[in-house]
């Protein structure tokens, strides 16, 4: 009997996981493919994605792996690893951006010295601790505690990402998110590893059966 194929995420999420392997070329991703079909099928992402996302977003390999070498010149050079969220913080206040453009037009106009550093152009997407423009600058301070940490995106938004993974118990959350692809793609889309330990979703957080979707009763107000 043929297997059901699994879902596929969108073309956004998957690629994002594409680019966490660091992978240089289509052969490498071709010779990952072979090794690894089962976190593909966890994660939801085409072993074929210049078909899957043909008109869903698909441009081209460099664009879906955003890795390899890249040509300054007759220089070529190698991406670095991205600096910690410290480091980044200390070289943002040392550099004295006043505004979002001034970094971004800093990071288009010194690309070589940005990959020789570790700077991210979108240190949003790169650091889970990333607090925001205004406070990355020093124009407002952190938020209060009480409210929901920089770090994770509202309740809402980490329960809809789990429930696209198709998991079925916390075991299985767990094993999902203890991969390094996995881990990466979190920190990415700032979402916890322990959803039911996190004080802000406290409220929110009904049990792995509804953060998971695998709860099909119905809704019952809770006795507070």
């Amino acid at each position: 009997m043929r297997q059901p194929r699994s879902r596929v995420v969108p073309f956004v999420t998957a690629r994002t996981f594409a680019r966490s392997l660091n992978l240089p070329t289509r052969s490498a991703w071709r010779a990952w493919v072979k090794t690894h079909r089962a976190d593909l099928d966890a994660n939801g992402v085409p072993s074929r994605p210049e078909i899957a996302y043909e008109k869903k977003g698909w441009q081209e390999w460099t664009d879906w792996l955003k890795a390899g070498k890249r040509t300054v010149g007759s220089r070529r050079y190698a991406p670095k690893e991205f600096m910690s969220f410290r480091e980044w913080s200390a070289w943002v206040a040392q550099q004295g951006f006043k505004r979002k453009e001034d970094y971004n037009d800093w990071c288009k106009e010194h690309r070589a010295e940005r990959s020789t550093l570790g700077v991210p152009s979108s240190p949003a997407l790169i650091y889970a601790e990333f607090p925001g423009w205004n406070v990355a600058l020093g124009k407002t301070a952190p938020r209060d505690k009480g409210r929901l940490p920089a770090a994770y995106v509202p309740f809402r938004e980490a329960r809809a990402f789990a429930r696209s993974l198709k998991l079925s118990s916390a075991r299985d959350w767990r094993e999902w998110a203890r991969r390094t692809a996995s881990r990466q793609l979190l920190d990415t889309y700032r979402i916890p590893t322990t959803p039911d330990r996190v004080a802000a979703y406290r409220q929110d957080f009904r049990g792995w059966r509804d953060f998971l979707g695998t709860d099909t009763r119905p809704t019952i107000s809770r006795k507070r």
